[in-house]
C-alpha cells in the first residue's frame, strides 16, 4: 500500500509527519560521472533532518561492471535493515537534484516487494527554498530493522528479455534526452554505439517536473506520454542510460493510475555494448 494511498507527499505533509517513530527519511540522491559532484559528499554537508544515505552506488550488485544494477534480495535486505528499516516502517524518500535518484530508490524497494514508500515532491530544494529546517550535524546510527526483501520480477527486465520483444508491440519507454535518444548526443559513460532500442518510445523525463521541480498532475502526465505515442493506459518498460531516470517514467506512469511498469536496469548502459541491434534517429512511427 502507497503511502496515504500516494506515491508523492508533499513538503507540507512532511513538516507535519516528520518525527513520527514509524517515518523513515531517506536521502537518495544521485549524480551522474561527469557532473563533478558527490551525492554522499552533499549529504554529510546538509539534509532534512534525520535522513539516513541510500547509495544508489553501493545498494547494488557489485559482481558486474555495469552500473548501480539491482542487488539481490538478501542483499538488498541487509542494507535495508542496516539503515533501520523495518517491516512495518513508512519510508519517504528525497534526493537533491531533479527526483531521479529519489524515483530509482522507490522503484528498488517495490521491486523488492515493499508498497509503503513515497517520494518527496520537489526533494530537498523545495524544502531548503521553503525555509523549513536543515541539519548539518550526522545523526546517529540507527539500530538495526527488520526489513525483509520479497523479490517481485515483474518489475524488472534483462537484456534478453528486451531483445525478445523487439518487434512484439510491446511500449519500451526511453528517458533520456531526445539527442541522447537519437544518438547525436554523447552518452554520461563512455559508450560503444550512440541511439536507441529498436522500436523504443522516447518521454524525456524532464518533461514531467514543473518550474518548482515539483512532478505535474496526473493529467498533464498522461498527456506527455500521449504527446509521444505512449499509450499511458498499456504496459510499459521503461530504460534510459543506466536505469536511473527510466523510474521516473515509472513513478509518473504509477501517478496516473497505471502501475505496470518494469524497468530494463541494464539500460543504454549494457545494451551499447552487446550484440543487439541500435536505432539511431527520431522514434519510429508505427
Amino acid at each position: 500500500m502507497s503511502i496515504d494511498n500516494s506515491w508523492l507527499v508533499s513538503t507540507d505533509w512532511l513538516g507535519r509527519h516528520l518525527g513520527e517513530a514509524d517515518i523513515i527519511l531517506l536521502d537518495g540522491s544521485f549524480h551522474l560521472p561527469n557532473s563533478g559532484h558527490s551525492s554522499e559528499q552533499e549529504y554529510r554537508q546538509q539534509r532534512i533532518p534525520g535522513a539516513r544515505f541510500f547509495d544508489i552506488n553501493r545498494v547494488a550488485d557489485l559482481s558486474t561492471e555495469l552500473p548501480h544494477m539491482l542487488p539481490s534480495p538478501d542483499d538488498f535486505t541487509g542494507h535495508a535493515r542496516a539503515m533501520g528499516i523495518n517491516a512495518n516502517s513508512r519510508i519517504i524518500v528525497y534526493d537533491m537534484t531533479n527526483m531521479s535518484g529519489a524515483a530509482r530508490v522507490w522503484w528498488m524497494f517495490r521491486a523488492m516487494g515493499f508498497d509503503a514508500i513515497a517520494v518527496l515532491d520537489g526533494g530537498f530544494q523545495k524544502w531548503k527554498h521553503e525555509g523549513r529546517t536543515i541539519e548539518t550535524s550526522m545523526p546517529e546510527r540507527p539500530k538495526p530493522g527488520d526489513f525483509a526483501a520479497a523479490f517481485r520480477p515483474s518489475r524488472v527486465r534483462s537484456l534478453t528479455d528486451i531483445e525478445a520483444l523487439i518487434g512484439s508491440g510491446v511500449q519500451i519507454v526511453d528517458a533520456r534526452s531526445a539527442e541522447r535518444f537519437r544518438g547525436d548526443a554523447p552518452e554520461p559513460r563512455a559508450a560503444a554505439r550512440l541511439g536507441h532500442i529498436p522500436g523504443s518510445l522516447n518521454v524525456p523525463f524532464a518533461e514531467f517536473l514543473s518550474s518548482d521541480g515539483t512532478m505535474l498532475a496526473p493529467g498533464e502526465l498522461a498527456g506527455i506520454m500521449t504527446s509521444h505515442d505512449v499509450d499511458a493506459d498499456k504496459p510499459v518498460i521503461a530504460t534510459c542510460g543506466s536505469g536511473v531516470t527510466a523510474c521516473m517514467i515509472a513513478l509518473a506512469l504509477a501517478i496516473t493510475g497505471n502501475d505496470q511498469t518494469a524497468v530494463y536496469d541494464g539500460s543504454w548502459a549494457e545494451w551499447c555494448d552487446s550484440h543487439a541491434p541500435v536505432e539511431t534517429g527520431p522514434p519510429s512511427k508505427a
